[in-house]
């Protein structure tokens, strides 16, 4: 198998949960590309492990690889990656509440991306200090940070920053009690993965939409519909890791759905 399947193979068990499994093939990539001199391809394997253990919930792993990586990409002055791993440090502190840190680690990669033509990049960026934006109950200021990213995408185009932008825009309107247009931006955010062919690919997504739309319509006092999609999040969440699953849990609102529901 080449390294490009490989890597693909890799990135598909880690968007469904199956983290050890995924971790298994970047570190033989990762390997082999260090001793090759493909040191983009050995940077890009040890920022997936570390996005790996974020999603498994292994906090200190996690930040012990995207930090290797990192420092790897700017010894290598390989810009556009050091900006997409500060990134990705960024939102491991934002997963653990830590948002002083998160915040450092995004203005740094915005920082970075700025130097370089990657529009795209830089707008995930911004998306990602409005979720922190969010959870520091900015509310104005998150909304111009996520415009802005959903601006970028239209220079260019890249789907699945925009459908995660759009998923941290639910985001907001879930904290600011905007169900209604939570549910239109879910609906928005769903057609996107549906015509790019997801649903085999990113399940954890489609768990985190159905998730979000279960509590909102649960809010709605919908509670046949939100019991309907609360079920079938679960379903889905059943076959990741155990530690996958209780981040989107939580993301999502579950026990508070069900409370609802109960």
């Amino acid at each position: 198998m080449s390294k490009n399947n490989q890597f693909k193979k890799a990135n598909e068990l880690r968007n469904n949960g199956k983290t050890r499994k995924a971790i298994k093939i970047y570190k033989k990539i990762a390997e082999s590309a260090d001793k090759n001199q493909d040191y983009r391809l050995a940077i890009e394997a040890l920022q997936q492990i570390g996005v790996c253990y974020k999603i498994d919930d292994n906090f200190k792993k996690a930040i012990e690889n995207l930090e290797k990586a990192y420092n790897y990409a700017k010894n290598k002055k390989e810009l556009w990656l050091a900006g997409g791993i500060a990134r990705d440090i960024g939102i491991t502190y934002e997963y653990r509440d830590k948002l002083v840190e998160a915040e450092r680690y995004l203005w740094q990669s915005k920082k970075e991306l700025e130097k370089i033509p990657q529009d795209a990049q830089l707008g995930i960026t911004l998306a990602k200090i409005g979720l922190v934006k969010i959870r520091q109950k900015k509310f104005k200021e998150a909304k111009r940070y996520l415009n802005q990213a959903l601006k970028i995408y239209k220079k260019d185009p890249w789907w699945f920053y925009e459908a995660t932008t759009l998923l941290h825009l639910t985001d907001l309107y879930i904290e600011t009690k905007k169900y209604k247009e939570a549910l239109k931006i879910l609906d928005q955010t769903e057609k996107i993965f549906d015509r790019e062919k997801q649903q085999k690919t990113h399940l954890r997504r489609y768990a985190q939409i159905w998730g979000f739309k279960a509590f909102a319509l649960a809010k709605l006092g919908e509670k046949e519909k939100a019991k309907i999609l609360l079920d079938k999040t679960k379903k889905v969440l059943s076959g990741l890791g155990k530690n996958a699953a209780k981040i989107v849990l939580k993301d999502i609102r579950a026990q508070e759905t069900e409370s609802i529901l109960s």
